[in-house]
């Protein structure tokens, strides 16, 4: 179970799902971690990181398939299936999946410009949120 205080921040990093893979595990220690740190993940975040961390997983095992784990670049096997990149299924799941890893990791501000457009709290404005919405709650 994921540790957590009372407005929800984790304040440890959780283990990451059982299924995941070696690459999917790694990026959930290390997403997680800057995460935690900064106090961007609750425990409301958690199904989504999932989301991010599996296709990150899948991306990865998708690019070792083709490169034969960095023994041929991508050009080499696009030319050994006929030079058409947009029939090759493990390049559409390559790409569809490093695609939903970026869309999710874009909600927690890790581009530039996420960053750019997210309006930041200041402490005390999420304080006064929390406690707002503490005493609607009739906590």
């Amino acid at each position: 179970m994921a540790k957590r205080n009372k407005a929800g921040l984790l304040t440890r990093i959780p283990r990451s799902p059982e299924y995941f893979g070696a690459a999917a595990k790694a990026e959930w220690n290390r997403l997680l971690k800057i995460l935690v740190e900064d106090k961007l993940a609750t425990t409301l975040d958690l199904n989504v990181l999932e989301g991010a961390c599996m296709n990150y997983g899948i991306y990865r095992d998708m690019y070792d398939a083709i490169t034969l784990g960095g023994s041929r670049t991508m050009a080499e096997y696009i030319e050994e299936r006929g030079g058409n990149s947009q029939k090759q299924g493990e390049l559409t799941t390559l790409n569809k999946a490093f695609d939903q890893y970026t869309k999710i990791l874009r909600m927690f501000g890790a581009t530039p410009a996420a960053r750019h457009t997210m309006k930041l709290s200041s402490k005390d404005d999420t304080q006064d949120e929390d406690k707002a919405l503490a005493e609607e709650l009739g906590l």
